[in-house]
């Protein structure tokens, strides 16, 4: 018998229980009447004693033990420990099978996304420990988030602690201000340099650090935070440094015949009488002489570029004498303003 069907008996029952005790009291005006009263009322508390019992073995207990097992298995950590037997009526051991196999999935599903949270985070673990550069996270108040040893061994901060902070906790006070810059600073994107002197500063090399940060959005906390780059450009500020020494020294070299040509040239055009001859034999060798010159001078321009030591002069150009410029770099602007305009 299904369950809608017996809820409904019950109710029938129930229902008409003072229709009967009118009835027996009825049956009883003549003699017995204390007798057939009692006896009703007797039979009214059975059937309402059976009903309730079989309202609370069919459903309230079932329900009562499904609830129970939820709060459970919420409280281990979404693990279950036991499946809930089934009984009561066939719609509720039903009910109790379906949470279950709900709660048997979930579990596996849980426990399979944990193992794979897991397996990812020691996979970035064992990169972010294995590149050489120091990274840290940090929230927007300097509190630490994240960072590996290279970061803490840079900074010359023990070891982790949950009341780390930058830049308060750094003992390393080279990079005291560029993290005070950056954790001071609005910017999306921010670069420092900072140089920290050797054990022995009289005769160990400095070393060179570029801090890099870059902002992300914690989403857990709903704040922004950062994440903070330290690289070592020690051996990048070496080999800049002497390719720098090495364009000055070939500079230097090659300037000092160049002057040298040019010079005599020049002079030996003021002793010479034929133009001809000047034209044909000396000008080409000043020609050459400006052209090696003009080069010498790009090598150094364009280190003085590299370092930022060049200050462009700014200049109001007529962006018409430009397009009506005859050579093939006039017939290029006169393209782009004829497309842009």
């Amino acid at each position: 018998m299904k369950t809608h069907s017996r809820l409904i008996l019950l109710m029938t029952g129930v229902s008409s229980l003072p229709l009967l005790v009118f009835l027996a009291c009825l049956a009883g005006l003549g003699s017995g009447y204390a007798y057939a009263l009692v006896s009703a009322a007797a039979a009214v508390l059975l059937v309402v004693f059976f009903a309730v019992d079989a309202v609370l073995s069919g459903v309230t207990r079932p329900v009562v033990k499904m609830s129970s097992c939820v709060k459970s298995f919420i409280a281990a950590d979404y693990r279950l420990e036991a499946v809930l037997p089934k009984e009561g009526w066939p719609e509720s051991g039903n009910l109790i099978s379906a949470l279950n196999r709900l709660m048997l999935e979930l579990s596996a599903y849980r426990a399979f996304h944990f193992n794979q949270v897991v397996e990812e985070r020691a996979k970035a673990q064992a990169l972010i420990e294995t590149i050489t550069d120091g990274i840290l996270l940090v929230d927007d108040r300097g509190q630490l988030i994240y960072c590996n040893q290279r970061a803490l061994k840079l900074l010359g901060i023990p070891g982790p602690a949950p009341d780390i902070s930058l830049p308060g906790s750094v003992r390393q006070k080279e990079f005291a201000p560029a993290l005070s810059a950056i954790m001071a600073s609005q910017e999306n994107y921010l670069k420092e340099e900072v140089s920290v002197p050797g054990p022995d500063e009289d005769y160990s090399l400095a070393k060179n650090f570029r801090v890099t940060s870059r902002q992300f959005f914690l989403a857990t906390l709903k704040r922004p935070a950062r994440v903070v780059v330290i690289r070592d450009v020690s051996a990048e500020k070496e080999i800049e440094s002497a390719r720098e020494t090495f364009f000055h020294m070939i500079t230097h070299d090659m300037r000092a015949p160049v002057c040298s040509i040019q010079g005599y040239a020049q002079l030996l055009a003021t002793v010479m009488t034929s133009p001809v001859e000047t034209e044909k034999y000396l000008q080409p060798i000043l020609r050459s002489a400006r052209r090696l010159n003009g080069m010498i001078e790009d090598i150094l321009n364009t280190i003085k570029l590299e370092r930022g030591d060049v200050d462009l002069p700014s200049a109001i150009v007529d962006a018409g004498a430009l397009s009506r410029w005859p050579r093939a770099g006039g017939y290029g602007f006169q393209r782009l303003f004829c497309r842009s305009g």
